[in-house]
């Protein structure tokens, strides 16, 4: 089925940026276990490349009809026995999906503790998700502009505030230890790139230019990833393996100001 762009590609990236900065927030033990942090500034700047070469075929797929994503091409070649792959893929971001409640579960229980129903805010989370799939692509993007200038205001006032607790004793030899700790970091920043995947079907409902659109998100959400990981690693020293969520950790001990927490 023919698709006709209906967002801008920026709005496209700007939703998948939104994404890789709510998985960041829950970067830490629970999911890389007692990987060294600090070799993971390697594991970023590998990771960046490693992410073209994973969009280059889902590009080159799009460029070949812009107008159809991966489960037209799909349903197109394959007709009707197509449709067994497209469930796969179904079925992956529902996986996915599962899996990133789950997380939150974790993160609200073990960093928030908030007065009130764990359980109730997971259903509330699940409720608006469906509420924006029901209200439809536009009115994501259009939501996701507001909530992308407020992100950046707050990743900006967070990174002033604790550049200035930054310790330079705290950052260690890179891959002093070996590189086991680095093919960790890949593996937990690649495996945690679902965004990457979407592409497939996104990109042909984006106007605009997607190359752009792709080479500065890739190189944001890495340089994000390297901030943050100088940022808790200089501010906590070795407390930041102690800590489940530690870029949650690392808000609350920031100062800007009046601003605090």
């Amino acid at each position: 089925m023919e698709k006709r762009p209906c967002i801008s590609s920026g709005q496209i990236f700007s939703m998948l940026f939104i994404s890789k900065i709510v998985i960041s927030m829950t970067y830490g033990s629970l999911l890389i276990g007692d990987s060294d942090i600090w070799d993971h500034l390697v594991s970023a700047v590998v990771s960046f490349m490693l992410t073209f070469l994973i969009i280059w075929p889902i590009y080159k797929l799009f460029s070949m009809d812009e107008k159809m994503n991966i489960m037209d091409n799909i349903y197109d070649l394959m007709g009707k026995c197509g449709m067994i792959l497209i469930f796969i893929y179904v079925v992956y971001y529902l996986v996915i999906c599962f899996h990133t409640v789950a997380v939150f579960n974790n993160f609200i229980s073990n960093a928030v503790n908030p007065p009130i129903s764990i359980t109730f805010l997971t259903f509330v989370l699940i409720i608006c998700a469906c509420y924006g799939s029901y209200k439809g692509l536009e009115a994501l993007a259009r939501t996701s502009t507001f909530i992308l200038i407020s992100t950046i205001f707050s990743i900006v006032i967070l990174g002033i505030s604790l550049f200035s607790c930054v310790e330079p004793i705290n950052f260690t030899p890179l891959m002093y230890s070996g590189n086991e700790s680095v093919k960790e970091g890949v593996v937990y920043m690649i495996s945690q790139s679902p965004c990457v995947l979407a592409l497939a079907v996104l990109l042909p409902m984006g106007k605009g230019n997607k190359k752009t659109g792709i080479f500065v998100w890739n190189f944001l959400v890495y340089l994000l990833f390297a901030m943050i990981i100088i940022l808790i690693i200089g501010s906590m020293g070795n407390f930041v393996y102690t800590q489940l969520f530690p870029v949650y950790t690392a808000a609350g001990i920031g100062k800007c100001g009046s601003f605090k927490h």
